[in-house]
């Protein structure tokens, strides 16, 4: 990995907070799309059979549980177990949750100290708590409009099946499974499995398996507070972000579908794949940039694909990875998969959750641009 990451180390770090804030944004504000494909589900002929019933008793609960993070507000302990480069990391951690609001202090493990979160489209992080809150990354709609896009797009990619009654932290739930229709070659995954609450329709508990269907993180919610008391600095306002943004670079920032800006801003094009070039169900979501943390590259512009479920981010830089030749390394980090190829022009990185191969053929049809204005 340290060979990989040497020019831009930092794309860890960023794939695996998108990773557990993914975890953590469940939530629905375009209700009308999403409610006329419920009732037609709901209005199907009586004579339907048990994987009918099934599949709408799932769908109905994940619609329940994105309505559920939307308007709730509470507190809770989260204790999460997660697999990276082949090290177990363990972690327990207070959350404080509120519309378009969230706050991470992490008590124990390898994250100790560390405070992090989101106030509408802006993540911050605090390294402990006698540290400055400093600005971490961007998003351009705010994290409600990106949930319900996805959970849209999710819909037509993956199928839901509900597994029947459980019980977390002395709560009764419901269960339900999530796995693709299409599956890429050399993948069984990716895939979730979710316990959500009986009576708040929360989502208590999450099991996350890679594209080789294995389990690769397991995050719990314990000790659920829904009438919690905030203290006053809990979650820290947009206006104080923005005003630490002035001094402090963003570690990643989304700039929506303005390619321009993106190239103003890095001197290079976003890198972009024809629909014909990407796994089935993947569309693009967004352009940004992304800090690197050395001194050559300064900005990497990037390009951000999704299927509902699984993220493939695919970055650009002007430097290569191997000072003297093109070549190309690649490697599964747990969670997903890393490919770096390096061109006459410089270098691509592509993230995600799919098979080394499959990245392996996009960045081979991916192109290093330099903006025209450089």
């Amino acid at each position: 990995m340290r060979a990989i990451f040497g020019r831009c180390s930092s794309l860890y770090v960023l794939s695996v907070l998108v990773l557990l804030m993914a975890l953590l944004t469940w939530s629905l504000r375009r209700q009308q799309k999403l409610q006329t494909r419920l009732f037609a589900l709901q209005s199907a002929p009586a004579k339907v059979t048990q994987d009918q019933r099934v599949t709408q008793r799932a769908v109905a609960l994940l619609y329940q549980s994105l309505l559920a993070d939307t308007h709730l507000t509470y507190t809770a302990l989260t204790q999460t177990w997660a697999n990276y480069g082949g090290k177990t990391m363990r972690s327990q951690a207070r959350v404080a949750r509120a519309p378009q609001k969230l706050a991470i202090e992490y008590l124990s493990g390898d994250r100790q100290g560390l405070h992090t979160g989101f106030s509408e489209r802006w993540f911050w992080r605090q390294e402990n708590s006698g540290a400055l809150a400093r600005p971490f990354a961007t998003t351009m709609p705010d994290n409600s409009e990106l949930a319900t896009r996805r959970f849209a797009t999710l819909l037509e990619n993956y199928g839901a099946e509900w597994q029947g009654n459980g019980e977390v932290d002395g709560r009764a739930v419901e269960v339900v499974e999530l796995w693709p229709f299409h599956l890429i070659d050399g993948a069984q995954g990716p895939g979730k499995k979710l316990w959500i609450d009986s009576a708040t329709n929360l989502v208590l508990r999450v099991e996350t398996y890679n594209h080789q269907r294995q389990l690769v993180m397991d995050s719990e919610l314990r000790e659920v507070n829904y009438n919690p008391q905030f203290a006053p600095n809990t979650f820290k306002e947009p206006q104080t972000i923005l005003a630490d943004a002035e001094n402090e670079p963003l570690m990643a920032q989304d700039m929506g579908q303005d390619a321009q800006a993106v190239a103003r801003s890095t001197g290079l094009m976003p890198p972009r794949l024809e629909q014909i070039d990407l796994p089935p169900g993947f569309q693009l979501e967004a352009v940004g940039m992304h800090h690197c943390t050395d001194d050559k590259n300064g900005y990497a512009a990037l390009s951000q694909y999704t299927d509902g479920l699984n993220t493939l981010t695919l970055f650009a830089m002007k430097e290569r990875a191997k000072e003297k030749s093109s070549g190309e390394q690649s490697c599964e980090f747990g969670p997903g998969s890393v490919v770096v190829h390096d061109t006459a022009q410089g270098c691509l990185i592509a993230v995600g959750d799919l098979p080394p191969v499959t990245l392996r053929r996009m960045v081979e049809k991916a192109h290093v641009e330099v903006a025209a204005n450089q």
